[in-house]
């Protein structure tokens, strides 16, 4: 289960940025980490601490909201029930 009282895992970061549509690149500059650094978390090689995990779930949940927006906007202009 992603949040909880514990950092993120490795995986569980990658899938969050995947499902997020954010490069490695995106992701480290908007919370003020290199591509390499993100790598490094990805791979398990360096833990993420709960301030940095806590920032990357905000982001990526602010993300997927916006791309959410967008398709319940497609999905009412082609007169579909928005997404869940």
């Amino acid at each position: 289960m992603l949040g909880g009282r514990r950092p993120l895992a490795a995986r569980e970061l990658k899938d969050l940025r995947r499902r997020a549509g954010l490069t490695q690149t995106a992701l480290g500059s908007v919370i003020g980490r290199t591509k390499q650094q993100i790598i490094r978390y990805e791979k398990g090689h360096t833990l993420l601490d709960m301030v940095t995990s806590a920032g990357i779930l905000a982001l990526v949940s602010a993300h997927l909201r916006e791309r959410l927006a967008g398709v319940a906007d497609i999905s009412a202009a082609i007169g579909l029930p928005p997404p869940p």
